[in-house]
């Protein structure tokens, strides 16, 4: 589930969706200690770069909306982050 969600962050800061993606990865810090985030690329897995997607986000936001956006998804349980993320693929 962690890699599903990081993917879709990298969707989301590839589409310039940056507030988006920082969500993302604010719900991702919160209930990644429970999961593993990423797969080896030696079994095909995209690769994310999360540090990628954190420093374009924070540029294109600035540290405030960053910061906001990051609280937001902080507070967002793994159930509202699956509903988002189909949505997102219009399974809604």
């Amino acid at each position: 589930m962690a890699h599903t969600v990081l993917k879709f962050a990298w969707l989301r800061s590839a589409q310039d969706e940056h507030h988006n993606a920082v969500r993302l990865l604010g719900a991702l810090s919160r209930i990644n200690h429970r999961f593993d985030r990423g797969l080896s690329p030696e079994i095909g897995a995209l690769v994310v770069d999360e540090q990628a997607i954190v420093q374009a986000s924070r540029a294109a936001l600035g540290d405030s909306e960053f910061a906001n956006a990051w609280a937001e998804g902080e507070s967002l349980t793994l159930e509202q982050v699956s509903v988002e993320i189909l949505c997102d693929a219009s399974v809604c």
